[in-house]
């Protein structure tokens, strides 16, 4: 018998969340408090683009549900919260969405007694889960592991191929409150991971490993970016035969380790941010790796911006395009990317520029700003650009000088 996972929150990664498990024969549940993004499964038509979510949402329909009405999800036995935690200004996660899903489930305390099983996905600061379990069983005299179970079990996709990254995971982590709990668990993954790939543990062991990786992995681009700022100070340095050299030592690996763009988008800097005011809570003495790692990203930043307006001075271009605003490839999201950066020098700067993007979302404040400079494919030419800037190293083909930010050798 398919386990019924309620699934709560339907934006960008819980949608795709969803389908994987339908998809693996779960009968899923799934909630959104939002009428536009009920309405947006409905139609087909999405703010944010994600590769195979239309296709899923026509395959496996007979294996997932949606609404916002919190009666269609009492039938579940799980429930997995896709919920979002924003940063505060402290740059801590905050769990105010969380506290609001679970403040609607404890009303519900007979349900809640058939020990249903409540797994937290969202990224968490350490020690959230355990303020979870206490904050209902205060509410409802319940007692963990008795009446109801909490594990911890975060994703690591990247948008632009998250369906992709859940099907075929290099790792699954999960926390749990109890053996049963991660027993539990563990059988929906056992369908399509292999067991050495599952890593269960505590909950703040999970939380603190959450947290922790898309860190090392900034560590990993700050590192490599300043190899490349290196490498620039003599005439025979090639950093990208730097990088390559260093990444056949599998003490570090190719991976996330070439010289191109600072790290950027939802949540590359916003994890390297909460871990160091998280070792601010520990002792001041202990952030020194994540405070290099965020001034480096910025020293790279102001180096790209360098290099690209000596470049656009020595060789005189006047119109430029910029060609991606998102912050990586098959994705729609323009927060916290390199692009905007680079929108924002040209515009303090009065360079002549507009901007390509495939994967446009106007419902996006940002592109509603930068309407006036967007473009379509039909009008790039050397008629109307004398400078293309391939930010995502695509290779467009078009007889144009360009430079790609992923090879800088301009």
């Amino acid at each position: 018998m398919s386990k019924k996972i309620a699934v709560i929150g339907l934006g960008k990664l819980g949608l795709c969340t969803a389908l994987c498990l339908a998809k693996k024969g779960n009968y899923v549940l799934g909630y959104d408090t939002s009428k536009h993004v009920i309405e947006s499964i409905k139609k087909r038509k999405f703010d944010n683009y994600e590769p195979d979510v239309i296709n899923y949402l026509n395959k496996y329909k007979k294996k997932f549900e949606y609404s916002n009405s919190f009666n269609s999800i009492l039938k579940a036995d799980m429930f997995m919260l896709v919920l979002p935690t924003p940063s505060q200004k402290n740059k801590a996660f905050t769990n105010k969405y969380i506290y609001s899903f679970l403040n609607q489930l404890i009303k519900y305390r007979e349900f809640l007694n058939k020990k249903i099983h409540i797994v937290i996905t969202s990224t968490v600061m350490p020690g959230s889960c355990n303020e979870f379990i206490n904050y209902i069983e205060k509410k409802t005299n319940l007692k963990i592991n008795q009446n109801f179970y909490l594990s911890y079990n975060p994703e690591f996709i990247a948008l632009g191929s998250v369906i992709k990254d859940f099907l075929n995971p290099d790792m699954v982590l999960i926390g749990s409150s109890s053996k049963d709990a991660e027993k539990d668990l563990i059988k929906i993954y056992k369908k399509f991971v292999i067991n050495k790939k599952i890593s269960p543990m505590s909950l703040i062991s999970a939380e603190i490993t959450k947290i922790s990786l898309n860190s090392f992995v900034t560590l990993k681009i700050s590192f490599a970016n300043t190899l490349q700022r290196l490498c620039e100070k003599f005439k025979y340095a090639n950093p990208y035969d730097v990088t390559n050299a260093l990444g056949k030592d599998k003490r570090i690996s190719k991976y996330y380790f070439r010289p191109g763009l600072p790290f950027a988008g939802p949540c590359f800097p916003r994890d390297n941010e909460a871990l160091n005011y998280f070792q601010d809570l520990i002792g001041k003495k202990n952030k020194f790796i994540t405070d290099a790692t965020i001034q480096s990203n910025k020293e790279h930043v102001n180096f790209l911006n360098k290099k690209i307006m000596n470049y656009i001075k020595k060789n005189k271009f006047k119109k430029i395009l910029i060609y991606g605003l998102s912050f990586k490839p098959n994705t729609s999201l323009p927060e916290r990317s390199y692009s905007l950066n680079l929108v924002n020098l040209f515009l303090k700067k009065k360079v002549n520029f507009k901007i390509f993007e495939k994967n446009i979302n106007y419902n996006n404040g940002i592109y509603k700003k930068l309407k006036k400079f967007l473009i379509t494919k039909k009008k790039i030419n050397s008629k109307n650009f004398d400078l293309l800037i391939d930010v995502h190293s695509l290779k467009p083909k078009y007889k144009i000088s360009k430079i790609d930010l992923w090879n800088l050798n301009f």
